[in-house]
């Protein structure tokens, strides 16, 4: 891509990216990743469980059905003593020495203090926060993923950078070469041109070695062999933004952070509920079927219904203490909001002022850049003309590279500001 077209680009009112046939896009890369990574992939198991625990909890209204089944060897049956005047005492077995019972009931809750229904609330509650951690967790490796990609793009241009580099330092040297073959020049020259030449040879080289770190963490962050080929889009930095008031507000509505949180609190509060209802009356209506083989009952099979009440009087203290725990780490998950709140206003006020700063620094960057290659070129012709030093032609080629190190920055500083600010307001 020619500097001018780069240039052009840098116009356009809105980010978009350079497509280029066959390369993959940021989108492409997300979809990648979120495919692959294994942190979202527990973070989505979390979610499954939470609902599970959700699903769990709301059986908890529903009735229960118990089928149960024993046999029985007593050391001697149970007999009924009976005064019969005529005959005096007698005893009457009322159950045979073996003994097999069957049972099939059946068990619904009437009433449970709020224990049931604080039970469901929490766990619905505790359901959206996982959801809500997973989507945060999704952003987060979105964000990653975008910085390994900008990496890459970094990189190759400042390797593009170094080449172009060596190549001007070659061809000056040539010519400093030249010239000393004529006797026009001192060896001096020669000499701090080939040095120079030297030293740019060497940044090539690590400019090149910058290159493979950074596709090779760009390919861990997708979940792909490290020596995987790289092809990618270029991105090209936005236009203005949206006011920084308007910015914050959509943040602290969107944010999955401060939603979780927000859950947490309520899933919290609603246990705490639940564990009050402990220590009222726990009233089920319970009925069923009962059988017991024995030869000594007229009728050994029945039905029976009936409400039951349990209520535990005393117990320590356990329930209420429990609840005023859950109320305090309750207290405490609404402190963490408060705190994340100011954060993710710091976030968002951080990265708006970031985008416009590196929006200044491009045009600085570019205004710098074209005076550069200007004074590279006039010092060129300073020194074949004779009127100029080898001095000047060096340190107008370290000026020019520092120039295009410099507008490198500013744009993909740029891109990454405008890709954080997203990440920030929750819509990455």
């Amino acid at each position: 891509m020619t500097r001018d077209l780069l240039r052009a680009l840098l116009l356009l009112a809105v980010p978009s990216v350079a497509a280029n046939a066959g390369a993959e896009t940021l989108n492409d890369a997300f979809d990648a990743a979120l495919r692959t990574d294994h942190r979202l992939g527990a973070e989505h198991q979390r979610t499954a469980a939470a609902q599970e625990r959700l699903a769990a909890a709301q059986g908890l209204s529903l009735p229960s059905i118990n089928a149960q089944g024993g046999y029985f060897h007593l050391d001697q049956p149970p007999a009924a003593i009976l005064q019969v005047p005529p005959l005096g005492t007698l005893e009457m077995p009322l159950i045979q020495q073996d003994v097999r019972a069957y049972q099939l009931t059946a068990s619904l809750p009437l009433f449970t203090g709020g224990r049931i229904t604080g039970a469901v609330h929490a766990a619905a509650a505790a359901a959206d926060a996982a959801a809500q951690s997973e989507t945060a967790t999704r952003e987060d490796l979105k964000l990653n993923v975008a910085g390994a990609y900008v990496d890459v793009l970094r990189a190759r241009r400042a390797l593009s950078l170094a080449e172009t580099s060596v190549g001007t330092l070659q061809a000056h040297a040539q010519d400093v070469d030249a010239l000393y073959a004529k006797g026009l020049v001192a060896r001096n020259d020669g000499l701090a041109a080939h040095v120079a030449l030297a030293n740019a040879q060497q940044d090539r080289l690590r400019a090149a070695n910058a290159v493979d770190l950074a596709q090779s963490n760009y390919n861990r962050a997708l979940g792909r062999p490290f020596d995987s080929a790289v092809a990618i889009d270029e991105i090209i930095p936005g236009g203005e933004t949206a006011p920084l008031e308007q910015l914050t507000t959509e943040a602290l509505a969107t944010r999955s952070e401060l939603r979780a949180l927000q859950q947490q609190d309520h899933a919290l509060r609603q246990q705490a509920v639940s564990a009050r209802g402990e220590q009222w009356p726990q009233v089920a209506l319970s009925g069923g079927r009962y059988y017991v083989e024995d030869r000594n009952l007229a009728n050994d099979g029945f039905w029976a219904i009936g409400i039951g009440v349990s209520w535990s009087l005393f117990d320590g203290g356990i329930a209420r203490r429990k609840a005023r725990a859950l109320d305090d780490e309750a207290a405490a998950a609404a402190d963490t909001r408060q705190d994340a709140e100011s954060l993710i206003r710091l976030q968002v006020r951080q990265c708006w002022l970031d985008i416009g700063e590196t929006r200044q620094r491009i045009d600085v960057a570019t205004a710098a850049l074209d005076q550069a290659e200007e004074n590279l070129r006039v010092a060129r012709d300073r020194y074949d003309s004779g009127v100029g030093t080898n001095t000047e032609v060096l340190d107008a080629e370290a000026l020019r590279r520092k120039s295009e190190t410099n507008h490198i920055d500013a744009i993909y500083d740029n891109v990454l500001a405008q890709l954080r600010l997203r990440r920030a307001i929750g819509t990455l």
